[in-house]
């Protein structure tokens, strides 16, 4: 377990899940400070990805504002 907002390795086999053109592979744990907010469809039962945001406290994300118009406040949850 690492600590918050330092770095721990990633192990070599490791496969990166998104990718950005022009970008470079990262693990999952090479930016513990990232957040991916989500939205769960419950008619799907899937999760789809909404915004990004970091932490900023053990129990603090910040995003951009536009992550969280009005249509989306019903799918809001602790």
């Amino acid at each position: 377990s690492g600590i918050c907002g330092q770095r721990t390795e990633a192990p070599s086999n490791s496969l990166p899940m998104f990718r950005i053109r022009g970008g470079q592979a990262s693990d999952i744990r090479e930016q513990p400070w990232q957040a991916a907010l989500t939205v769960y469809r419950p008619r799907g039962n899937s999760y789809n990805f909404l915004c990004g945001g970091v932490l900023i406290d053990s129990c603090w994300i910040l995003s951009a504002a536009h992550c969280f118009q009005e249509s989306f406040t019903s799918y809001l949850q602790k």
